[in-house]
């Protein structure tokens, strides 16, 4: 990779791997958080190809979260009092389009993951979080903008995890780790995007 870094994103879409943002730290332990995003392509061997820089975040984030869906990347990046969303396209040459910030949530939380399903963009988890553990964007196909948010504590896993990962196979997803102890799965209602029961 062309940058070492730590409290990063990471995210596959197509045959290319992306990492975004994150920090640095230097001989003195200053740390200093990072706006790039660096991708390379994914061999048949599955070993990844020359790295390179791509368009750079808005500005310097890290303990960020990404997920990628319908040819888009979106980058969740907690800040105080809020957690802004932005979204980038993906072109024919894997590099990132022009980055652009859509419907945020209202919410100081860190530490979250995301992944994206058919047209909703979930967030999950965090530090410092109310009950609600699971918020679920609403997509606009055509456009990748978020329309709406939905945190009813009815779609919540149980507990709470910091930077959980997350795992999705059809219409169900899996998390585990993130301080939470074992792991939950759920089915997803692909209409409403809600889930239909954690165990």
């Amino acid at each position: 990779m062309t940058i070492s870094r730590f409290d990063h994103a990471s995210v596959v879409l197509g045959r290319r791997v992306y990492v975004l943002g994150g920090a640095q730290q230097d001989q003195d332990r200053v740390v200093t958080p990072l706006a790039d995003v660096s991708s390379a392509p994914i061999g048949p061997d599955w070993n990844t190809g020359t790295w390179r820089s791509t368009t750079l975040l808005p500005f310097a984030a890290q303990d960020i979260a990404a997920a990628a869906g319908q040819g888009r990347i979106y980058a969740v990046i907690p800040t105080p009092g809020q957690i802004r969303i932005f979204l980038a396209e993906k072109n024919p040459d894997g590099s990132l389009g022009a980055w652009s910030e859509t419907l945020g949530i209202a919410d100081s939380r860190a530490g979250v993951s995301a992944t994206v399903i058919g047209d909703f963009l979930y967030v999950l988890g965090g530090r410092q979080e109310s009950s609600t553990t699971v918020l679920i964007g609403r997509v606009d196909r055509p456009t990748g903008a978020v329309l709406s948010w939905n945190s009813d504590p009815a779609n919540s896993f149980v507990g709470q995890r910091a930077n959980p990962a997350v795992i999705v196979r059809g219409n169900r997803l899996y998390i585990f780790g993130g301080s939470g102890s074992g792991g939950q799965t759920a089915d997803i209602d692909p209409t409403s995007g809600n889930f239909i029961s954690w165990r």
